[in-house]
């Protein structure tokens, strides 16, 4: 069996995490119950399973998780009932979402916080790894979606006996990108993403998501096409239900990170997901950080790159592959915002291609003028 590793064993340590009964929070849920409930990982018969319990009235509570190939496509999606516990954000209404504020003293990290429940600062550190502009420590999500590893990795430093974490806004840097796509590149069996603001980040505290990778995802295999001015450093996602951008593993990093930088500079959200030979960056239509065809959450990298993570039930049994495309084409830009890093002007399948999106009438695939 593949383990999840970069330099030390990652998958050992989530192992024993796992046993010790370490992968566990209790917090509130944002009903009108606001019941108190205690939600985490155990082993039964050698194998990771969810578990719930509501501390409140003592009650257990038994939650599915099915997972399914979506016919006629490459990807799969997994109805997780237990997620829909996790704390977040009350759903509003399909659209551009409020902004999540960095004030250090609204961080839902609790980064400062050590009295929280859910503070980073009451979790123990799975690995820590020095790499050439920060210290990086990885900690285990607290609604983990993958049973067999899922982590938050964030930036560190040591106070004496202390951990600290600098309290930085989710919005990448170069020192950061360099950082990642080392330790990227030293990992084995790890799947490695980064959710902007308003593209699946609902924390306003820089942090990386890794999970356990086995099973090739769809975007790994995805037809590509050379961009029209794109010299060789990227190339377009071509016949794929969602719109990107694709760079070779071993990409500069100065290079990413302009196509990265054109984007945050324009406000334009993102994901950027590091697997197996590709990096992917996928401009998102901030019109559509919600969307009625996906309740109880926001399309973010994982379903960008092949596995769909829902927690309503009735979504999970009516997703197609007509759906599938019609959401990922909704919720992904399909041209570049400027002419800056990334001279193209249309980033979707071409018109031709089978299986092609119809056109939207939104507006989100006009261009955004230069300033």
């Amino acid at each position: 069996m593949k383990t999840m590793s970069v330099v030390q064993n990652l998958s050992d340590a989530w192992l024993e995490a796992v046993r010790s009964r370490r992968i566990v929070n209790v917090f509130e849920t944002n009903d009108d119950q606001k019941a108190k409930v205690e939600f985490g990982l155990v082993e039964v018969g050698g194998k990771f399973d969810y578990y719930a319990k509501n501390l409140t009235t003592g009650e257990a509570l038994i939650r599915k998780v099915e997972d399914r190939a979506i016919e006629g496509t490459d990807f799969r999606i997994q109805y997780n009932g237990y997620r829909a516990l996790r704390p977040r954000p009350k759903a509003l209404n399909p659209g551009r979402q409020p902004d999540v504020s960095g004030d250090v003293m609204q961080c839902k990290f609790y980064c400062q916080d050590p009295k929280q429940n859910l503070s980073m600062l009451r979790r123990d550190a799975l690995a820590q790894v020095t790499l050439k502009n920060w210290r990086w420590n990885a900690y285990y999500n607290a609604t983990p979606f993958e049973k067999e590893g899922h982590l938050l990795w964030l930036p560190a430093s040591v106070d004496g006996t202390s951990t600290v974490l600098p309290h930085l806004s989710q919005e990448l840097t170069l020192p950061i990108l360099e950082d990642m796509l080392s330790l990227f590149l030293n990992s084995d069996s790890m799947l490695l993403f980064f959710n902007s603001l308003h593209a699946g980040a609902t924390v306003n505290h820089m942090h990386w998501q890794a999970v356990f990778h086995e099973r090739e995802l769809a975007i790994e295999t995805a037809q590509t096409r050379k961009a029209g001015d794109g010299n060789g450093d990227w190339q377009v996602l071509d016949n794929y239900p969602a719109n990107g951008l694709v760079f070779d593993r071993g990409v500069d990093p100065g290079k990413l990170f302009a196509a990265v930088k054109a984007l945050q500079d324009k406000k334009v959200p993102y994901n950027l997901i590091l697997v197996g030979k590709r990096i992917c960056l996928m401009p998102r239509n901030k019109n559509h950080e919600v969307i009625p065809e996906f309740p109880g959450g926001a399309v973010a990298s994982m379903e960008l790159a092949g596995k769909i993570i829902i927690v309503d039930e009735a979504a999970f049994k009516a997703m197609d592959s007509v759906r599938l495309r019609n959401v990922l084409q909704k919720v992904t830009r399909s041209s570049w915002p400027s002419a800056g890093a990334v001279p193209i002007k249309e980033i979707r399948r071409r018109p031709d291609a089978p299986g092609r999106a119809p056109e939207r009438t939104d507006g989100a695939d006009q261009q955004v003028p230069p300033k």
